[in-house]
């Protein structure tokens, strides 16, 4: 998808009933109280909230950046985790077909040093396609993904992994802005 606008708007057509994800589009994204941090304006964008207040966010290192190469985020409500959990906008929308707490826990194990993904519960093919049972707008959200040629994952540990090994952790970036 080369258009964050196109992006966004898939998400928020779906209500997020099956995955803990509400879906909003914030440039505005007020994290100084988050981070403990000044952030300037244009770092990073508000996509969606998980139930407990934490956010999912765009993050650019560069302000320069296009919205549309910046990984995806988690920016924990409770200061821990702040750290990648997608590198691309195909990665978020295929680690959307999963519960939040899913993705919650595959990025506590991945900040784990020298984890190998052994301590998180991913979940099954099976138990994905279980879930088209139980929330109606799944099924759909799987089928408008596949339309983009995104894969639901089934593991998301591997992705999460990959993605804080290539970004690091916003907390630790936060750290060279001054305190809020």
């Amino acid at each position: 998808m080369d258009d964050t606008k196109d992006y966004l708007g898939l998400l928020l057509s779906f209500d997020g009933s099956f995955n803990d994800y509400e879906a909003i589009d914030e440039e505005a994204l007020d994290v100084d109280a988050l981070l403990g941090r000044r952030i300037p304006a244009g770092h990073l964008r508000g996509v969606g909230m998980h139930g407990s207040g934490s956010m999912i966010a765009l993050w650019r290192v560069d302000p320069a950046t296009p919205w549309v190469e910046a990984p995806a985020v988690w920016l924990d409500s409770e200061g821990e985790p702040m750290a990648p959990i997608a590198r691309s906008h195909s990665e978020l929308l295929a680690l959307l077909t999963m519960d939040t707490g899913a993705i919650y826990d595959a990025l506590k194990e991945a900040l784990r040093p020298r984890s190998k993904g052994r301590g998180w519960n991913k979940r099954t093919a099976a138990e994905i396609e279980a879930a088209a049972d139980d929330y109606e707008d799944h099924p759909r959200y799987v089928a408008a993904i596949r339309e983009l040629g995104v894969k639901p994952l089934f593991n998301a540990f591997d992705v999460v992994k990959a993605a804080v090994a290539e970004h690091g952790t916003v907390t630790a970036w936060a750290q060279g802005f001054p305190p809020a």
